[in-house]
């Protein structure tokens, strides 16, 4: 019985070790891409700040406020994803 909680210890030794790399490389790889995205965010609109005001508002009766919010929430999603896969693949690797 004896042998058996020592294996069993072990065993969740490693599986808390490899959860909490997963955990951190995840997060790394979240921030990372969250950030680069406010700096795309804020260089667009540094972009659109030089165009006149009534081309400006044209431009978001159009809708490009709204496809700009799609391509950035389809990259949240990626990143996210990402994330989530680098977290299940870190935890499930042997």
């Amino acid at each position: 019985m004896n042998i058996l909680i020592k294996a069993f210890q072990s065993l969740l030794v490693w599986g808390i070790s490899k959860l909490m790399l997963a955990l951190g490389v995840s997060f790394v790889i979240y921030k990372g891409l969250d950030l680069s995205l406010d700096a795309l965010k804020g260089y667009i609109q540094n972009s659109f700040s030089g165009v006149p005001a009534d081309a400006y508002n044209l431009m978001l009766m159009a809708g490009l406020g709204q496809a700009l919010g799609i391509i950035f929430g389809a990259f949240a999603f990626n990143a996210a994803l990402a994330a989530g896969n680098k977290l299940a693949a870190g935890v499930l690797k042997k």
